[in-house]
């Protein structure tokens, strides 16, 4: 008998058999039926004749939504896997826009070669990668389309009252890239129903059957984009929402064939689902469900086919330093620029040794010690208070809102009260934690993730402390988890960069690096920067899974413990074998690096302008960005492997015998 396994129950004696022809035929069968009714294109048609494979609709998305920072970084990442430039295109996308029906078409060549300029304009490289090009994968195409059916396309067009053809500025560029109709797939690389298409070679069938016009929903509230072509009916949207009694969800409409999952017919769809629409989107197997692009009140950007409701509070602010290298990225960028001669303004002893980094909130200074103090000092370099753990605090703590939360040896990560230090919350691991917290915000949702030597990266509630979820890895996870545009990215002695979706803890890539990853990744853009226990340098896309740039270490002594900070078209990372080194970040090629006289693990800070590090020669430096010469150093007598945290025209530093040193202007 053939059951199905979503519902059929394992029993005693059972001989389950889910690999025999017969099976494999069923399914085959099934997945056919599926397509056979699916009038939805995986891909938009403008993407599918351009000879580069330009990601268009998502390029109007950011346009329109005046992410021009990320449009550039999208651009980039398309011109070195393609190497095409639009300007020596005819502009076939152009003649395969569906707008063209309605009106005219999206100016989609002269948008393209917009952003192109703006490269130009801000000194971007881009270097020719020959990024591997994927597989033809199976696309589903729409079929006839209708009138009224093309109209509910320009549901998510905003109000066009202008078509601009001759692209000169950002504002002509935002307001013609509001007419896209965006008829490509938000999941096209993360459809279960594609995969599984591709897994069994089977091609569109001709001829959709029709059985409900096209029709696309979108909650006005929430941004949630429901479209009723792409929907398979398997239910899981409407289970995962069914035991919840405080919002209206979706149900199923009808009986048998004729049935369609909608809001209920005694509410609106702007009313439904008003804290539940990320998890149906998660849990959705197509594109049915998505999320329509909007320009968030957080500073952190959106990028390639991601949840764009993900990101972080903890960013840098003229008076805050709330977390290890200021922001949830990792890239140690600050916009102001650092001191001209900065003076040393005070210093203050803390009673142990320390490999800690301060982190820095209202003005107050927090770091850990060896002894196990967590330590609060005030902007005049008084001690406010002192939270003893009794095990070693080895890495900068996070702030977030009114808690000060860091991990110790024992493997206990701990919140306190900031203002008072009495603890709040602890949440037990299985071993040491050796790396800092993150934190990732969604909406009204936000998970606090650490990494433990007990293989796990751990995930708990801010508020009190419990878990939300934990992914296993093959060995100690020693660095901080980095966290841009919905993917949390860290790496760990086994050897592997892993990306984690936040909100539900499933790892979604790997890329196998082989060699121990003492340290962090930093995120720009699609791209991580760090540095392996060999003392390799990486830069490897983390949308394509492919390692862009690699730079072998010296031949000994070259291990990286410190994370790169990230420039506009640089990456600086410090070595054990003393040097810190600049390269160009697209390309991976050499544009400095300066000599000191001890092992440098502390990790950089980049202004505009100018390099702050530490290094365990006991020196302070400020280098220039540009040219890598020493502007300014200042010798405070102890080793320091801390990372510098920075606020308008301060900056500050632990040395190892547990010294805080406050630099500035006097």
């Amino acid at each position: 008998n053939f059951l199905p396994s979503c519902s059929a129950l394992a029993q005693d004696g059972m001989d389950i058999d889910c690999s025999s022809d017969e099976v494999q035929s069923l399914r085959r069968e099934s997945i056919e039926l599926l397509l056979s009714e699916h009038r939805a294109e995986c891909e938009a048609p403008c993407k599918v004749v351009c000879p580069g494979g330009y990601n268009i609709p998502l390029m109007n998305r950011l346009l329109s939504a005046k992410d021009f920072n990320t449009a550039v970084q999208l651009s980039i990442t398309q011109i070195q896997s393609s190497g095409l430039k639009c300007k020596d295109c005819p502009g076939y996308c152009e003649n395969a826009c569906r707008r063209k029906k309605v009106d005219t078409p999206v100016s989609i060549r002269n948008l393209q070669i917009f952003v192109s300029q703006q490269i130009k304009m801000e000194n971007r490289v881009v270097g020719q990668h020959n990024i591997e090009k994927s597989s033809k994968r199976f696309a589903s195409h729409i079929g006839k389309i209708e009138a009224d059916e093309l109209q509910e396309w320009l549901k998510e067009c905003k109000n066009v009252i202008k078509r601009v053809r001759n692209i000169s500025d950002s504002d002509s560029a935002a307001m013609e890239s509001e007419s896209c109709m965006h008829c490509d797939c938000r999941a096209a690389d993360n459809c279960r129903l594609r995969d599984i298409a591709d897994e069994f070679s089977i091609k569109d069938p001709r001829g959709k059957i029709v059985n409900s016009p096209i029709q696309k929903k979108i909650n006005i509230n929430t941004g949630l984009i429901f479209e009723n072509a792409k929907c398979i009916k398997c239910g899981l949207c409407v289970r995962l929402c069914e035991n919840s009694k405080e919002e209206p969800a979706l149900c199923f409409i009808n009986r048998g064939f004729v049935s369609i999952i909608s809001e209920p017919l005694t509410e609106d769809f702007n009313d439904i689902l008003k804290t539940k629409s990320q998890e149906v989107i998660d849990i959705c197997p197509t594109g049915a469900l998505s999320i329509i692009f909007l320009k968030m009140r957080y500073t952190i950007t959106l990028f390639l086919f991601l949840i764009p409701l993900i990101t972080s509070e903890a960013q840098i602010g003229n008076d805050d330093w709330p977390l290890f290298r200021g922001r949830a990225d990792l890239a140690g960028k600050i916009e102001s620029e650092l001191p001209v001669s900065p003076k040393l303004l005070w210093s203050i002893k803390t009673g142990g040794t320390t490999k800690s980094s301060p982190v820095i909130s209202e003005g107050n200074v927090y770091f850990g010690n060896d002894k196990g103090s967590l330590v609060a000092v005030s902007s005049n370099g008084s001690l406010r208070w002192k939270y003893e753990s009794g095990s070693s605090i080895d890495a900068a703590p996070l702030v977030f809102g009114n808690k000060v939360i860091f991990g110790a040896g024992d493997g206990i990560l701990r919140a306190v009260d900031k203002n008072s230090g009495k603890l709040i919350w602890s949440y037990t691991t299985d071993n040491q934690i050796a790396g800092s917290a993150n934190v990732w915000v969604a909406g009204n949702k936000a998970g606090i993730v650490a990494g433990s030597y007990d293989y796990f990266l751990h995930c708990v509630n801010p508020e009190t402390g419990k878990v939300m979820w934990k992914i296993e890895t093959e060995n100690y996870i020693n660095g901080t988890p980095a966290i841009l545009n919905g993917k949390i990215v860290f790496g760990g002695c086994d050897g592997m960069i892993r990306i984690v979706d936040p909100l539900t803890g499933k790892q979604k890539d790997t890329v196998n690096i082989g060699v121990y990853i003492a340290s962090s990744p930093a995120l720009a853009g699609d791209m991580a920067y760090f540095g392996d226990y060999d003392g390799t340098k990486y830069g490897v896309n983390i949308y394509t899974k492919k390692i862009v740039w690699k730079i072998p270490g010296s031949e000994e002594g070259s291990a990286i413990l410190a994370i790169p900070a990230i420039g506009n078209n640089s990456v600086v990372i410090g070595s054990e074998d003393k040097y810190l080194y600049c390269y160009n970040s697209f390309d991976g090629k050499l544009l400095w690096k300066y000599r000191t006289n001890g092992r440098i693990i502390g990790s950089a800070v980049l202004s505009p302008t100018k390099v702050l590090f530490t290094g365990m020669d006991g020196y302070v430096y400020i280098l220039g960005l540009a040219d890598g010469k020493k502007l300014w150093s200042f010798n405070t007598g102890s080793p320091m492997g801390s990372s510098p945290a920075v606020i308008k025209g301060k900056f500050f530093i632990l040395t190892e015998d547990g010294r805080l040193l406050a630099f500035g202007n006097e």
